[in-house]
């Protein structure tokens, strides 16, 4: 909590007086793709610890009711600053700067702030969005290029709201082909343990029904009764 208060008193992140919250949270598709599609547990163990992705992540989130600013720092598991996020509410206006600029303060911050190494990184995508109150939010991804795990890439997300930094995000691009997969795996698993539960119940049911007939019978109180014929 300490180190989140420092970098929102250095940087000015709102809101004001705000209130801490923090959860712990893990990147279970990255984890997933790497196990599934790379080598199992033995390759997610590397892939910790060659540093380049910490899918464990220390999530502060600083709030305040009643206002729609928000801001969310991000630590890994040993402590260190990973990222951040401000949700700047769609109304609130901002100085609005040519794309060229607003990747130029992204790339100075992320360099100079954030210590990161851009030399092996190369600008693969750059969207802007104009918001309710006229104010232009620029994005831009930036791709690892002489590693990456198996077909995933290793990725920075950098964001400017109007003239301000507002987003530094670490992720991994997983292939959308393992998406679909992973995702038809899952149903294919939903089906066969609803298809397990019933048959489990049913075998269950019809024996319970059994060993209680036979046991009404044995204590003699359940009689057959003898039906008879007409002369």
């Amino acid at each position: 909590m300490r180190s989140a208060d420092e970098l929102s008193t250095k940087h000015g992140w709102g809101p004001p007086g705000y209130r801490d919250a923090a959860f712990f949270s893990v990147d279970s598709e990255v984890r997933d793709y790497v196990e599934l599609e790379t080598g199992g547990n033995d390759a997610f163990g590397r892939m910790l610890k060659e540093g380049f992705y910490s899918p464990y992540t220390w999530d502060i989130r600083h709030f305040k009711e009643g206002y729609q600013l928000e801001t969310h720092i991000y630590f890994t598991p040993l402590g260190e600053p990973y990222g951040f996020s401000i949700d700047i509410p769609e109304n609130e206006k901002g100085n609005n700067i040519p794309e060229d600029d607003a990747l130029r303060i992204a790339k100075k911050n992320a360099v100079d702030v954030w210590n990161l190494d851009l030399s092996k990184y190369k600008l693969v995508e750059k969207s802007q969005e104009v918001r309710l109150s006229g104010r232009i939010d620029h994005t831009f991804v930036f791709e690892r290029q002489d590693i990456r795990i198996g077909e995933a890439f290793y990725r920075y997300g950098l964001a400017i709201s109007g003239d301000k930094f507002t987003e530094l995000e670490h992720f991994i691009k997983i292939p959308e082909s393992f998406k679909r997969k992973f995702t038809q795996m899952r149903s294919a698993n939903k089906t066969i343990s609803s298809v397990s539960a019933i048959l489990i119940a049913l075998v269950y049911g019809i024996g319970c029904c059994i060993f209680g007939l036979l046991y009404l019978l044995r204590k003699h109180w359940l009689v057959g009764k003898k039906r008879c014929g007409h002369q």
